[in-house]
């Protein structure tokens, strides 16, 4: 139902008559799944993508900007607390070409637009190479 939602045009960060929003319910009543929908809304912004993993009894949440070229890496006490620790940085840095690979397929799934030369600059593109 929240897809359907958030696809037919609903505001997620709308707040309510008690100053909450879709999101602090999601979290307060661990419905994980909808938390993951509210992170990546489906057809919303193809231009962030959110992805999330555990580490010992942290949370590593990295986001993806196809805009600015950076990915912005918070470190989370557990799954929904404070936030502990902040990394940028430029996707032309980045040295786990895996994870910034699956961040733009996810980009291109979405309907995103990014150029995969500015993506990867450093890379010879199949369709790109000489012949």
């Amino acid at each position: 139902m929240v897809k359907v939602l958030l696809e037919a045009g609903a505001d997620a960060s709308v707040y309510n008559n008690y100053k909450n929003t879709a999101m602090i319910y999601a979290v307060h009543y661990k419905r994980e799944n909808v938390v993951e929908i509210l992170k990546n809304p489906p057809s919303k912004n193809p231009d962030e993508v959110i992805f999330e993993r555990k580490i010992s009894n942290r949370t590593l949440e990295e986001i993806f900007n196809f805009v600015s070229l950076e990915r912005i890496s918070l470190i989370r006490n557990g799954k929904y607390g404070p936030v502990e620790a902040v990394v940028r940085e430029s996707f032309s840095v980045i040295e786990n070409e895996a994870a910034l690979r699956k961040a733009f397929e996810e980009h291109v799934r979405r309907g995103g637009t990014a150029d995969e030369s500015a993506v990867f600059p450093n890379k010879l593109l199949k369709n790109k190479l000489p012949r």
